[in-house]
């Protein structure tokens, strides 16, 4: 249920923050300010129907991807440190998915950019937020 959440939280977030962020390029490049308010809502609109599409179609691999790194960083850095890297890791794989196919779409591609660099950004936090009660001394599993 953790990486659950830690993908649906990052996906929202990223297609939030980077409206957010659209809409001020928007803004400052055309002078038109009211796109601080439509360009994220247009966004948040669009994701209603792209998110469960891309989280059917990334959800398997992105297991593997945060599985795989936190494995490999497992005796190398403390759980709080291995989860943000494994976030950030597989972040950094969707993100590159997800620009890669919207690439030849007229309308997404430069949005899949925008959403891209928020999904990176926002990634380690996101992740730690969804794992942080598996640091426990109680609760070493960092895959439940």
């Amino acid at each position: 249920m953790r990486f659950v959440g830690f993908v649906l939280i990052t996906m929202l977030g990223s297609v939030f923050f980077g409206g957010v962020s659209a809409g001020a390029v928007v803004a400052i490049a055309e002078g038109d300010f009211r796109a601080i308010v439509i360009v994220p809502a247009n966004f948040l609109f669009g994701s209603i129907f792209l998110i469960p599409f891309y989280f059917l179609v990334w959800f398997i691999p992105s297991a593997f991807a945060f599985y795989g790194v936190s494995r490999l960083l497992r005796n190398s850095y403390p759980p709080a440190v291995r989860v943000r890297l494994a976030g950030f890791a597989t972040a950094v794989l969707a993100a590159l998915f997800f620009v890669e196919v919207t690439n030849g779409q007229q309308g997404i591609a430069e949005a899949a950019r925008f959403v891209a660099v928020a999904a990176v950004a926002i990634a380690p936090f996101t992740a730690w937020r969804a794992y942080r009660s598996a640091f426990s001394t109680t609760n070493t599993s960092l895959m439940n």
